[in-house]
């Protein structure tokens, strides 16, 4: 028996046709098998082929775990796979078990046509980097497959490829740090088909097995295929070398670094003479992507190895669950048994749930596509912001880890302070804890908010390295705002958070003006919501036309900046609504949108502290009811969206979707995180106080200097307590928190 493997995330009307072209194979008693790499199960989109289909789904996301799980859950001595955006001929399996006939060949691959040539962007792809490896059949393995072995991209693609079983068991599975959806971006079957020819197996080439893929069809997507390109087999070579230490590795990897430059040079020469050239900015996407390569997999790696953690491995299934006989499917990861889902009659005989560990870590690499315009006619997202979040990402990890390990809790000084103006507001949002605890209650410590002077005096304090938030409140409550915005636009990079109801044309053309960084926007869902959230009518209204105000300035001047943010708070009022605030925020051409969730550390702020740090910070109290069937689809679809719309969307703290979930349901355990806040940021309030964490102030600048205060011998008690305790209960609902580095 032969088992078909295709692995799918979120693209149902490509999977119905790849499968379609499948089914009439299975008569001789073949299975299929599709992998849901989607954050939740979804069983019906294999239902309406009945038996024939069996499903499986891996939550942790890459496509190598999900072929590690198609490895696992099927049941042939043989394993084709194909990919979701594929359509296999008729004669396909055939051929490809035909490749198998000498006993050495471990795995062999097929030819890849394309299924369309309908626009430019299919048409140089199908030109200059086709997946064809020629017509003729060919074998790798043995002496003379030792270059094959480090240049495997000669061997075959992933599109079309079927092992031995007993191949797994002799090089292992799929690397899970490795492939589409994760930092790596590509470079699972490379690594595996290297394993291969490396353990002394042998592959085939067989040209007549051939399956038709679907070529983007947009240049875009196109530039985003060939940044991953050079990621991914970047990211596959780091791996070779640090896994082989050969000095053929070595030699691979300066081999293809020489091929590139000789690509590019014959597409200038051809550019120089009128004959048919790659796109320079094509090349320039798989360089960038080479660049990052090495970048992709040390964070791929880190992701992998959490993901693993707990008895989770990459190449076993540790807990997976079947309904061939129908019956309710296994519980959310995280979920506890009275809180599992259940959905009864819709598993589908033949149906598996595979339930890995979920991913413990968003993704800083989200989907771009550069022929997205914002309303300057200009690319939004792109391969330069995608690097530039990329990269920074990276340096926050490295300044982090170094400033974590000064000994005596001293820190660098802060890469970013979250400077609150006032806790004054013209709303009355529902989530607000400033509302409730200050407004309602009348704190006697709401007055002597600092003045112009005492800010600007505390800004030029800290380095020009340091980056400003300016936030409240609403910070455009105060008068003197836009001084204080343009004292600190002198000296540093800052930008600010607000509702924006207040920014009328005159208060938006001097943002613009003032050049400043960002502006954050809050937006909680389409008007009735947003207002009811707000507890103002109109508060829509005016929020979506100071956006728009800025956007024309942006457009008049042909300005990228401010960068614009649509910040959205989940909460049962908008939890139905999460999609249509993604889908508005990209209508109206913001860069930016972040999903947050409703913080539980700010309730019980300074309740449960004392000067010895004896007691727990900020127990963590009960958030409030929420749908999160509702949430759980509104995430889904939102994972839909992230490929299709202009803003970068994510959530907040580097939280993935299935961690949103589980925070929500009450399960998520923060035992293994490390908050790098207090030794990167700084918090400081309206009346002078810093603060590394809700609750406990660690001095007042009012009294001394900013600097002094940021390695004050309170604030450094306080992160030696942080790195002996971890994390405390109240910083699962921090919005502040910094996760995965520091010590």
């Amino acid at each position: 028996m032969i088992s078909i493997v295709v692995c799918t995330k979120n693209r149902r009307p490509a999977l119905g046709r790849c499968i379609e072209s499948i089914i009439d194979l299975c008569d001789d008693g073949h299975e299929v098998v599709v992998v849901d790499n989607s954050v939740a199960p979804d069983p019906e989109m294999v239902a309406c082929w009945g038996g024939q289909v069996r499903y499986v789904w891996e939550a942790r996301p890459g496509s190598g775990f999900a072929r590690g799980a198609g490895v696992r859950c099927s049941q042939g001595e043989f394993i084709a796979m194909t990919d979701d955006d594929c359509v296999v001929d008729q004669d396909w399996i055939r051929w490809l078990t035909l490749g198998f006939r000498d006993e050495g060949v471990m795995c062999c691959t097929g030819h890849v046509a394309a299924l369309e040539l309908e626009t430019p962007a299919q048409m140089i792809l199908e030109t200059h980097c086709s997946y064809s490896k020629g017509r003729a059949p060919k074998v790798f393995g043995g002496p003379a497959g030792a270059y094959a072995c480090l240049i495997p991209q000669e061997v075959g693609t992933g599109a079309n490829m079927a092992f031995r079983r007993s191949a797994f068991d002799r090089v292992g599975t799929f690397d899970g740090a490795l492939g589409a959806g994760t930092p790596a971006a590509g470079g699972e079957e490379l690594d595996i088909f290297s394993r291969i020819l490396r353990a002394g197996g042998k592959i085939a080439y067989e040209p007549r097995a051939v399956v038709r893929h679907a070529h983007p069809r947009d240049y875009g997507q196109l530039r985003h295929t060939f940044f991953n390109y050079g990621t991914g087999y970047n990211a596959f070579m780091l791996k070779l070398i640090l896994t082989t230490r050969e000095m053929s590795a070595f030699k691979a990897a300066y081999g293809r670094t020489l091929f590139w430059y000789r690509w590019t040079k014959r597409s200038l020469r051809c550019r120089l003479r009128g004959m048919p050239h790659m796109p320079l900015d094509l090349q320039a996407a798989y360089l960038l992507g080479s660049i990052y390569g090495p970048i992709g997999y040390a964070r791929s790696v880190e992701r992998a190895r959490r993901l693993v953690a707990g008895g989770y491995g990459m190449g076993e299934d540790t807990r997976w669950w079947s309904a061939q006989n129908g019956g309710d499917a296994p519980p959310h990861p995280g979920r506890t048994e009275t809180s599992a889902p259940t959905v009864g009659s819709r598993i589908v005989a033949g149906c598996t749930l595979l339930a890995g560990r979920p991913d413990t870590t968003s993704s800083s690499i989200m989907p771009w596509h550069a022929s997205r315009t914002a309303p300057n006619g200009k690319a939004r997202g792109g391969i330069i912001r995608r690097m530039r979040g990329s990269l920074r990402g990276q340096f926050l990890e490295i300044y982090s880890r170094i400033s974590s390990s000064l000994p005596g809790g001293f820190a660098l000084p802060p890469l970013q302070v979250i400077f609150e103006l006032t806790h004054r507001c013209n709303l009355s949002c529902t989530m607000c804890f400033i509302y409730r605890e200050i407004h309602q209650k009348q704190a006697p410590w709401t007055r002597n908010e600092l003045t112009q002077e005492e800010i600007t005096a505390a800004i030029k304090q800290f380095p020009r390295t340091t980056r400003f938030t300016f936030t409240g409140g609403e910070p455009f409550a105060r008068r003197d705002i836009m001084g204080v915005l343009k004292a600190a636009r002198e000296s540093h990079r800052c930008g600010v958070g607000t509702n924006g109801t207040l920014l009328d044309e005159t208060r938006c053309r001097e943002i613009v003006d003032l050049g400043i960084d960002f502006v954050q926007v809050s937006l909680d869902g389409p008007e009735e919501v947003h207002d009811l959230v707000r507890g103002s009518r109109g508060a829509f209204r005016r929020t979506v036309q100071a956006i728009e105000r800025i956007q024309e300035l942006k457009v008049s001047r042909k300005l990228r900046r401010p960068w614009l943010y649509v910040n959205c708070t989940i909460t049962s009022a908008n939890v139905h609504t999460l999609d249509r605030v993604v889908e508005i925020a990209d209508q109206l051409g913001v860069e930016y949108v972040t999903l947050q969730v409703v913080s539980s550390a700010v309730d019980n702020s300074g309740v449960l502290v004392d000067d010895e740090l004896e007691e727990k910070i900020n127990a963590r109290l009960k958030l409030e009811a929420l749908d999160v069937g509702e949430l759980a689809r509104q995430v889904s679809r939102i994972e839909q969206l992230k490929g299709r719309v202009g803003p970068k969307v994510s959530f907040q703290g580097r939280m993935s979707a299935s961690e949103v979930l589980a925070y929500y349901e009450g399960t998520l355990d923060l035992a293994e995180e490390r908050c790098i806040f207090p030794w990167v940021n700084a918090w400081i309030s309206p009346y002078g106080q810093m603060f590394p964490c809700f609750g406990y102030a660690v001095g007042q600048l009012k009294e001394s200097k900013s600097m002094a205060v940021w390695n004050s011998e309170r604030f450094r008690k306080f992160r030696i307590r942080l790195r002996e305790k971890g994390t405390f209960p109240g910083c699962l609902g921090c919005c502040h928190m910094r996760r995965h580095g520091g010590w």
